[in-house]
């Protein structure tokens, strides 16, 4: 793992936030911490600088490092983004994706992954989304990072195990009925209710984007299925979030087939435009059409004890 400490201001993703605090940021890879780095240079114009590396030697006592190791001034001859045209620099922007208000936090797996049994792989989507808003309850969405994705994974595929185990349905993905209402969480207790859908309607932008702009007048949470993939869809502090627990490439879409790279995410958006657009060119497949299908809204509540 590599550590990062940042002194300055910092949101709950590690970005640059006026109000926010100094933070300690983790990376599995080299590759991460770098794209991490250039993405809080804000201003392009001052990408095109210099940076430093100073190697640091720690003395504690009178025990000292035998061989020191010795700086000399060196340039890069990386550079990090070229001067290029101003339709190149739109797409290193998006690439950087740093557009608006959205945002995504990407775990380090998804449902589909290996290090889960064949057979709840890739079924568990309604757990995991009842998971999503249990720890939402228990930790703010806004508070996230990509170690919460992930125990919403391994929590979830354990619900999802012994749900199967109680029930026995015949659909691997369970159901809605099928999922226990009562489980533990360390030394917690949720019990969830589930109440009956609460809107069906044909899977088209306009339709998805109307419904949920007159459901979120109300709620603050609810889980969606279409075609028998779920997502939990949260708003909290004036922004929406989209938990999607299948394989999602690095800019939260379904991935080409030869993408190895993808994990489970959360994306964030002050636009329900955006919410549903997003649902819907990642739920469609190249062969259907919108509005051959309906999608239903669930409305769950969580007590936890």
């Amino acid at each position: 793992m590599i550590y990062m400490y940042d002194p300055n201001p910092r949101g709950p993703m590690g970005m640059p936030l006026f109000t926010g605090t100094a933070c300690l940021v983790t990376f599995v890879n080299v590759a991460m911490a770098a794209e991490h780095v250039i993405a809080c240079i804000l201003e392009p114009d001052k990408r095109m600088g210099e940076f430093t590396i100073v190697p640091v030697e720690i003395v504690v006592g009178n025990v000292k490092t035998i061989n020191k190791c010795k700086t000399a001034k060196t340039r890069s001859s990386i550079s990090v983004l070229p001067r290029c045209s101003k339709l190149h620099a739109d797409e290193e922007k998006k690439a950087l994706r740093r557009i608006g208000a959205d945002a995504i936090i990407r775990g380090y797996r998804s449902q589909n992954s290996e290090q889960y049994s064949q057979e709840s792989r890739n079924n568990q989507d309604i757990p995991n989304c009842i998971v999503c808003l249990v720890l939402h309850h228990l930790v703010s969405v806004e508070n996230w990072n990509a170690k919460h994705v992930d125990l919403i994974l391994d929590i979830g595929d354990q619900l999802y195990i012994d749900s199967y185990i109680a029930y026995g349905p015949k659909d691997p993905k369970l159901g809605m009925e099928n999922i226990m209402r009562k489980f533990f969480f360390k030394h917690l207790e949720i019990h969830v209710t589930v109440y009956k859908p609460i809107i069906s309607d044909i899977f088209v932008p306009s339709v998805l984007n109307r419904v949920l702009n007159v459901y979120f007048q109300q709620e603050t949470y609810c889980i969606l299925n279409y075609d028998d993939q779920w997502v939990t869809i949260i708003f909290k502090s004036g922004l929406f979030y989209l938990f999607d627990p299948h394989d999602r490439d690095i800019d939260g879409k379904a991935p080409k087939k030869d993408n190895k790279e993808v994990s489970a995410v959360v994306f964030r958006s002050n636009s329900l435009v955006s919410i549903s657009d997003r649902i819907i060119d990642n739920f469609l497949t190249g062969e259907e059409e919108e509005g051959q299908k309906m999608f239903t809204l669930w409305l769950i509540s969580v007590e936890i004890q």
